[in-house]
């Protein structure tokens, strides 16, 4: 589709806005900041407004004095505190794909120079490191370190399967038994795996959703060409956000990718997953990117429900409708304060299932309700849906 086309479909759909304020009542941003220009319906009012003042519905005026400038500033701050969740997508009543909305909103917005300055470290990081911690990307497999029984060639010039990590799993310490508990279950499940090591750089998602499109091809570019050069038939995933990024913007049509958990489904139907008992209550987080953003529902469940003994309690609002964490849409780049209330709100509702054990399937939602969970002095145990697999699931060939 032609950028023109576009524009012209995002400026009809803010026409279409009849700040009805269904978005505001699923918002999570809102709730924890009672701010309404931080949902769709506030940004809409905002940009019409600057519309408006410039006489051109197409393009915003050039800033000409400091009450301007104070509004596109303050358009800026709203905008770039939306996690991106897509909660409000399924409200909407005319239909808003509200969360292409906020992306393009940002596209404007950098399109002017107007953005939080943390990103620019962002854009800094992932142009010199390839990746958003700004860590030397060699550093991207050190976690295998701290694992028994690694093949020593696991980094290998030809094999069917790609294991792509992502940063956040690469680089946080809070997430990075996830990589670990998955890389065990590819290996002892027989998989002809390959990790890209320091050749893995981001995907490209954190540049994406701030507005840099543009500047995250170079990474894409990166990425599909290792992929190609290794022959790989599938790349496996067990972030989320790496998920959507390649699904939506990467040309590999040849190529299978799968979240981890499509890939656990297809191990529990083909007889290689056989589960211990699990005498616990648990419950099930849907990450933004994984249900929403890919609609993958069934397959967590699929696996979590085969576990013998085990008590699977629903979230209050799950799958479409479920909850953000928090740690989605770059705001803890510009707003930590943020990502805590949004949080603590999810702790709450866990708490309401009387679960022991909250699982995920998103390094992100682990690191960001791993660290509430500690902050709260909850006792609740919070577990990547691979962990549960490798603690208690026998894997075979």
């Amino acid at each position: 589709m032609r950028i023109t086309d576009i524009r012209v479909r995002k400026i009809l759909e803010m026409e279409a806005c009849t700040r009805c304020g269904l978005c505001l009542s699923v918002c999570d941003s809102f709730g924890a900041t009672g701010d309404e220009s931080v949902a769709v319906m506030g940004m809409i009012k905002r940009r019409k407004r600057l519309s408006r003042r410039s006489l051109d519905i197409f393009s915003f005026l050039k800033p000409r004095g400091p009450e301007i400038s104070e509004e596109i500033h303050n358009f800026m701050e709203g905008a770039y505190r939306c996690t991106l969740c897509g909660r409000c997508t399924q409200v909407c009543p005319v239909g808003i794909r509200t969360r292409d909305m906020v992306v393009y909103l940002r596209e404007e917005l950098v399109k002017k120079g107007n953005f939080p300055s943390n990103i620019s470290a962002v854009l800094l990081a992932l142009k010199t490191q390839h990746n958003i911690f700004n860590y030397p990307n060699e550093e991207r497999v050190l976690w295998l370190d701290y694992m028994d029984d690694v093949p020593e060639n696991i980094i290998k010039n030809r094999a069917n399967t790609v294991y792509f990590v992502g940063c956040v799993s690469s680089f946080s310490p809070a997430a990075q038994d996830i990589p670990q508990a998955l890389l065990k279950i590819l290996i002892e499940s027989g998989e002809d795996v390959t990790l890209l090591g320091g050749e893995e750089w981001c995907c490209g998602f954190p540049l994406i959703i701030a507005g840099f499109q543009n500047e995250a091809e170079e990474l894409i570019r990166h990425n599909t060409d290792m992929v190609r050069k290794i022959g790989a038939k599938r790349v496996i995933f067990n972030c989320p956000s790496c998920f959507y990024t390649w699904s939506k913007y990467y040309d590999l049509n040849d190529v299978e990718l799968l979240h981890e958990t499509q890939f656990f489904a297809e191990l529990l139907r083909e007889g290689k997953i056989s589960f211990k008992g699990l005498n616990r209550k648990i419950t099930y987080h849907d990450p933004c990117d994984l249900g929403r953003g890919m609609g993958v529902f069934e397959e967590p469940r699929m696996v979590l429900k085969s576990i013998p003994d085990v008590d699977f309690i629903e979230l209050s609002k799950n799958r479409e409708s479920g909850f953000c964490c928090g740690g989605g849409g770059d705001v803890e780049i510009v707003d930590r304060s943020i990502v805590e209330k949004i949080n603590f709100h999810l702790i709450e509702e866990i708490k309401k299932t009387g679960a022991q054990i909250v699982v995920s399937a998103c390094p992100q939602c682990k690191r960001t309700t791993k660290s509430g969970i500690k902050t709260k002095g909850e006792k609740i145990v919070q577990m990547d849906i691979s962990e549960i697999i490798v603690n208690y699931a026998n894997i075979k060939r």
